[in-house]
């Protein structure tokens, strides 16, 4: 125990006042010191143990209430894992049925779940930028702002940017000698996305782990 923790002064007073006791009771049942000092003695004992029970209950509440608010920045940064982890999931099948789409020379057959798709997209777009936006609210701002923020800037302009290509660039893809090629770079663009997730998930967990 460090010397100067609020635990060391507590035991301390503790200990303090515990032997006052045994001394204020020893010296009124076996001494023969007058009376009026062995009261009065009493007196200050009484008022010292008022005080240092106010200091406890002062000092247990503020331990309660920091940790209450650990426990509560901890809740929300398990739901902001959660959320982050359900974001790369979507995108992985989302990447899935996407190769299959390209490839595909009949997509008439394929449009409507290609347009679901695309709401999905937008809907973890807009998840994203509240549930990236709400950890600022318990994360101290210097660190959010040198840490958290630019990186989440980055993954909404990629959504942005994954989006409109999705759109514009996918929809009407016939299939063609560049398959392959096409194919890797829109893997390599969905992979760029899942990482920039993976670094915000690590950099959360190091925040986490350290509450």
């Amino acid at each position: 125990m460090k010397l100067k923790s609020a635990m060391f002064w507590v035991y301390l007073v503790v200990i303090l006042y515990l032997v006052s006791m045994l001394v204020y009771v020893s010296v009124e049942f076996f001494g023969g010191a007058d009376t009026n000092k062995i009261s009065a003695f009493g007196s200050v004992l009484s008022g010292v143990g008022t005080l240092f029970a106010g200091f406890v209950a002062i000092y247990l509440f503020n331990d309660w209430r920091e940790q209450h608010n650990k426990n509560i920045e901890s809740q929300l940064c398990m739901k902001a894992f959660d959320y982050i982890q359900g974001f790369e999931f979507e995108l992985i099948d989302i990447e899935r049925f996407t190769i299959l789409y390209l490839v595909n020379p009949n997509k008439s057959l394929l449009h409507k779940k290609f347009n679901n798709n695309l709401e999905r997209l937008n809907v973890i777009a807009d998840k994203s930028s509240v549930v990236l936006s709400d950890l600022g609210f318990f994360i101290p701002k210097k660190e959010y702002d040198k840490k958290f923020k630019p990186q989440f800037d980055i993954i909404i302009d990629q959504l942005e940017q994954y989006i409109h290509i999705y759109d514009s660039t996918f929809r009407f893809y016939k299939p063609n000698s560049q398959d392959k090629e096409f194919i890797q770079k829109y893997r390599e663009l969905t992979a760029g996305l899942r990482d920039r997730y993976r670094a915000t998930f690590v950099e959360l967990n190091e925040y986490y782990k350290a509450l």
